[in-house]
């Protein structure tokens, strides 16, 4: 199976893009990236419409895993124009190439599109985002489910696994926060349920 990744140089995207391509799969897949990028991926900016609409003509993929997007809560929250850009407009881009290729798009969600008051949800539970990355990703759910008709919409929770620094997973973050002289606070109030970048990966496998 020909599949396109984006955001494979993230920490899920590294996961994914090990799985699909190990032993076991063997899937031909290109990983895209843009602010980290080596010779592994291939470096796009995604929110550059035509050329992303080309390249994915180009590559006509079997399936699109979109795993890029915005995640950083300073970003989201201080300059939600940049993050409109990658979590809805590009979202609303690679849709409408999907749709011209004959792609399935899987769309890597989040529990975020709840309120957070009854976790674990049921596939089947309405959303209800409280933040404004949640309502950028249900956005993005809507957009895929009305631009692409092959489609498959994937909610994670908090991702955790072989991080390339403290910072990239918001469990690690922690131990980053965790300095000499440094006053932290953290509320105890939140029932997370992490998931493992790995066994996400083991997921996706599964449904290709």
């Amino acid at each position: 199976m020909k599949i396109l990744l984006t955001g494979a140089s993230g920490l899920l995207g590294r996961a994914i893009l090990k799985e699909l391509t190990s032993k076991n799969h063997k899937h031909s897949v290109t990983g895209t990236a843009f602010s980290r990028t080596n010779s592994e991926y291939t470096k796009i900016d995604l929110t550059k419409r035509k050329e992303t609409s080309r390249f994915v003509s180009a590559l006509s993929p079997d399936l699109i895993i979109h795993s890029a997007a915005e995640r950083r809560p300073d970003i989201v929250k201080n300059n939600p124009s940049a993050a409109e850009e990658i979590n809805i407009a590009a979202t609303e881009t690679i849709a409408k190439a999907a749709e011209s290729c004959g792609s399935c798009m899987l769309f890597i969600s989040t529990d975020y599109v709840f309120n957070g008051k009854n976790p674990p949800y049921a596939t089947d539970a309405r959303p209800n985002p409280i933040n404004t990355y949640g309502k950028m990703k249900l956005e993005g759910e809507k957009i895929v489910r009305n631009l692409c008709s092959k489609n498959i919409i994937l909610r994670i929770p908090i991702v955790y696994g072989e991080t390339e620094f403290l910072g990239e997973s918001a469990l690690t973050v922690i131990a980053q926060s965790l300095k000499p002289d440094k006053e932290v606070r953290f509320d105890n109030k939140q029932i997370r349920y992490p998931a493992h970048s790995a066994d996400i990966a083991q997921s996706i496998a599964g449904i290709t």
